[in-house]
């Protein structure tokens, strides 16, 4: 209803969208590793119905068993769910997702970027599959300047820290003029 009656409206999530089958305790409704395949189809044909502009990518999407962020990404890609990830890169330094996106909202351009820390596990199955994440904060940096500079009057940061709050306001700090 929201969409229907705003001017503008844009609609994002910071990552951890996907349970994983390993959560404790395991949450009833959550997919068993078997149907994870099919859960995942299920939350971005939700997702790509309700029009979602940008989701950026936490340990729950990266640390997906048997998923890998390429695959991840051709996924979202197929549903038209656009993913902002500017600071995982793979083995040879090429950006896997795109690192903003510029999104008009009525009268308005709203930058959308995002970046991601995540817990040491899943930085060693990122690495053991070929990726890593960089500075999040110089990667925050740099996309909130090249949106700027291409006419976002908003800037959104969709920053996931899973050492929480005060990181992610590290990671963004400086960025308002």
């Amino acid at each position: 209803v929201a969409r229907l009656d705003a001017a503008a409206l844009v609609q994002v999530d910071a990552g951890d969208f996907l349970p994983l089958p390993t959560d404790t305790p395991r949450d009833p409704v959550a997919p068993t590793e078997a149907d994870q395949g099919k859960w995942l189809d299920l939350v971005v044909a939700g997702y790509r119905r309700l029009g979602v502009d940008a989701v950026t990518l936490g340990e729950r999407e990266l640390a997906q068993p048997g998923l890998d962020p390429a695959h991840l990404a051709a996924k979202l890609r197929a549903a038209h769910v656009p993913v902002v990830l500017a600071n995982l890169v793979d083995r040879k330094g090429a950006p896997t997702f795109a690192a903003d996106t510029l999104i008009d909202a009525g009268t308005a351009k709203v930058g959308v970027f995002g970046v991601s820390e995540v817990d040491e596990t899943t930085v060693a199955k990122l690495a053991k599959a070929g990726y890593a994440l960089t500075n999040a904060a110089e990667a925050a940096q740099k996309s909130a300047k090249s949106l700027h500079a291409r006419g976002a009057t908003i800037v959104v940061a969709l920053v996931h820290a899973a050492a929480g709050r005060a990181s992610a306001a590290e990671i963004v700090a400086g960025l308002i003029d």
